[in-house]
């Protein structure tokens, strides 16, 4: 065999954007609470109980409205990514998610999906109609999880700390 048309370089794919970006949205609730609290160990952390609430609802109003899945789950894991040290951390959160999915194996042409949607979730309410589909979801998973007994448990315990 004529080994000098073989390429011997190993092919290394892109990271796996779910895991990249669920450690992001980790490590950013981490800080928020190490910056908020001091403390290395933190007992509750409510900005990550916060996110993956947001993220299951997003997921599961996603399969219900047709949403695309992708979008919404990754939008649903950096919707705070820049929280603790923004003011506006729609903006910033939608520049942070740009640069952190460009180095994943996330399908290119959704990411300004996603930077929309973490720009358009921040506001307690709205009296427009927030579009597209993806976005809406994501800002209602983002309401949606500061309600109810799961909203309870989460403020009970941010107090205590």
């Amino acid at each position: 065999m004529d080994t000098s048309t073989v390429d011997a370089r190993p092919c290394i794919l892109p990271p796996d954007w779910r895991s990249t970006v669920r450690a992001a949205a980790r490590e950013a609730a981490a800080a928020d609470s190490q910056a908020r609290w001091g403390e290395n160990e933190i007992a509750f952390n409510y900005r990550w109980e916060h996110v993956e609430a947001a993220v299951q609802l997003a997921i599961r109003m996603a399969e219900l409205t047709g949403a695309d899945r992708e979008v919404v789950e990754a939008a649903a894991w950096l919707h705070d990514i820049a929280k603790p040290e923004s003011r506006d951390h729609g903006r910033d959160g939608a520049l942070t998610a740009r640069r952190i999915l460009a180095d994943t194996n996330f399908s290119q042409d959704k990411v300004e999906a996603v930077a929309e949607a973490i720009e358009k979730h921040v506001g307690l309410y709205t009296d427009e109609r927030v579009e597209p589909l993806e976005a809406a979801v994501v800002w209602d998973a983002d309401k949606l999880s500061k309600l109810g007994a799961t909203a309870v448990l989460h403020f009970v315990g941010y107090r205590i700390m």
